[in-house]
């Protein structure tokens, strides 16, 4: 008798976590069928920070660990004031990386000493651009923003090559979409997916020699000897080492290194100790779009996760065209994304 009443309790209880499991899945659905699509991402933002926090610091070991490290490459820093506060100076820092002609890479755990380079020889890791675990997911799109940043500089160093003076040493003007042909051609090359680099130097060059003969009115072509000379102008502005291309970067990282400060960190918004960004005035919680309608529950939103987009032009010299205007633009909203979801993630161990 009691082996059959156990029995019956057992299999009643089961059934009773069935229907509870089922009716938790009927409230799931009718709550997410309920959501606009800026509260579907809102959640779904916060599910993917949560498992993307775990899961980093699982793979090293836990906070402590991941803390050490992001003040051990925080500490690294040479931008900056170092009397900033922590958002500016990680801002910094991230851009101090991004400027480098190295790409950034984050090892996974556990690190060794050396990592193969793919060809049977070994690289210090001393040698590479690390970044730390809070960035090990973002490192594939900080790559991408490194080689955005590349072809802008490449874009305005052509631009000003490309721009022929007149006997008083003004600029005269410049045969028009030269600038988006090039650019063209860069993004092509940035979005490609093959390894292999289609565009050359000799490429580029010949649009800057095209661009000075049309601009000088010679259809028979320059003459040899300017011809050669633009080109191994072109070749050595393009060099990294080369001072125009090092003034031109460090102009552009500049602009962005101060707009990211004050968008990020700016009068507006506000970050809360989890990372998140919530605005300074409330503007969710109760729906008073009409008299007498009662008040509603308002979920995550996924518009106040982040700055809103910048509408100002970047004021950089060398770089007005509009159509770096505008790569500006991408790159820095890049940018923004980045650091807010970072920040949304690590909260205090960043």
């Amino acid at each position: 008798m009691t082996t059959r009443l156990a029995e019956f309790v057992i299999e009643n209880m089961r059934a009773i976590l069935s229907l509870a499991d089922d009716m938790k899945a009927d409230l799931n659905n009718f709550v997410l069928g309920s959501m606009s699509e800026s509260q579907l991402v809102g959640v779904l933002s916060s599910k993917v920070k949560s498992r993307e926090r775990d899961l980093v610091l699982k793979l090293w070991g836990g906070e402590n660990t991941v803390r050490d490290l992001w003040r051990k490459w925080l500490a690294e820093a040479t931008r900056g004031d170092p009397t900033s506060p922590a958002s500016h100076r990680w801002t910094s820092r991230l851009l101090q990386a991004l400027e480098t002609n190295k790409a950034v890479y984050c090892s996974p755990p556990p690190s060794t000493s050396v990592i193969s380079s793919g060809d049977g020889n070994t690289i210090l890791q001393e040698q590479l651009n690390h970044l730390p675990p809070q960035l090990f997911f973002s490192a594939p799109a900080l790559v991408y923003v490194q080689n955005y940043l590349q072809a802008i500089v490449i874009t305005a160093a052509l631009w000003l090559l490309a721009r022929p003076t007149s006997v008083n040493g003004a600029a005269n003007s410049l045969v028009p979409d030269f600038v988006k042909r090039v650019w063209t051609l860069l993004r092509a090359e940035i979005d490609s997916d093959s390894d292999v680099a289609d565009i050359k130097i000799i490429n580029l060059a010949d649009e800057v020699v095209c661009s000075r003969r049309d601009a000088a009115a010679f259809p028979k072509g320059l003459d040899p000897e300017e011809d050669k000379k633009i080109r191994d102008t072109v070749e050595r502005t393009l060099r990294t080492t080369d001072p125009v291309f090092l003034l031109l970067r460090e102009r552009l990282v500049d602009a962005l290194e101060k707009r990211l400060i004050s968008e990020v960190s700016g009068p507006d918004v506000t970050r809360t100790s989890s990372g998140s960004y919530i605005p300074v005035k409330m503007r969710t919680g109760k729906d008073m779009s009409a008299e007498g309608k009662r008040p509603m529950l308002m979920l995550p939103d996924s518009s106040t996760s982040s700055p809103s987009r910048p509408s100002a032009r970047f004021q950089v010299l060398g770089f007005e065209d509009d159509v770096l205007q505008h790569a500006i633009s991408e790159v820095f909203q890049k940018l923004v994304d980045c650091i807010s979801w970072t920040d949304g993630v690590w909260g205090d161990l960043v």
